[in-house]
């Protein structure tokens, strides 16, 4: 138990810094350094129909939510080496449509081995041996494996950078609805603990969630 009140300020270890000066670095550097940075990041897996009917799934760690009113989560995607939009925008794009599975703990194998760029055509799903289940509001599947699924309609795109190395496509998307495993779901609240949620850090380093702290905000 903390002993720590208001004017106590705090005991940290850190006392000197390296400038990192991203403005003079080519846009790999930065990438690297910013995916380093900025830890842990939850990941979205990210299943997507092209408007052949075939499905994709991908992951994505430039990811969070955005808004609850409407509600809207955000995915960031790059485009791929020779510049062509990666197959979940270009889906979201035909579609207009697109679900987040939540990554946990014991998805990681299957997590990483869906970011490889896959040739057209592929459905991921089914290499891997996940297994689909029919959403409600939306034509791209659910994967059983995973402890969440939000169904999403596109909300809006927003482009980011020149579309050269390093830009992005924001895409947020609209949740429709919601599938929590029933047993981290208990009196109106969300277990984490149950969730186990993945998480991404630097270069191929994952984090799993580790010890949970509980704090209130108080009143002043």
């Amino acid at each position: 138990m903390s002993n720590w009140k208001p004017g106590d300020g705090v005991k940290s270890p850190v006392e000197n810094f390296k400038e990192i000066p991203f403005s003079q670095m080519e846009p790999a550097e930065r990438y690297r350094h910013l995916i380093s940075t900025v830890i842990p990041r939850p990941v979205a897996f990210v299943s997507t129909v092209s408007k052949e009917g075939v499905g994709n799934l991908a992951p994505y760690s430039f990811f969070n939510a955005l808004s609850s009113n409407p509600a809207c989560v955000m995915i960031s995607a790059s485009p791929l080496g020779n510049g062509e939009p990666k197959h979940t925008l270009r889906n979201i794009k035909d579609t207009g449509e697109f679900v987040v599975n939540f990554s946990a703990d014991w998805m990681i194998d299957v997590v990483a081995y869906c970011g490889a760029a896959f040739p057209d055509g592929v459905d991921e799903m089914e290499v891997v041996g996940l297994t689909g289940l029919p959403s409600l509001k939306v034509k791209p599947k659910r994967v059983k494996e995973s402890p969440a699924h939000l169904e999403c309609k596109l909300h809006s795109l927003i482009p980011i950078g020149d579309g050269g190395p390093g830009s992005t496509t924001l895409i947020i998307g609209e949740v429709l609805t919601a599938h929590i495993w029933s047993e981290a779901y208990t009196d109106g609240r969300i277990d984490p603990k149950k969730l186990s949620p993945l998480s991404r850090l630097g270069g191929a380093w994952y984090g799993t969630l580790g010890d949970v702290l509980f704090r209130q905000i108080p009143s002043v």
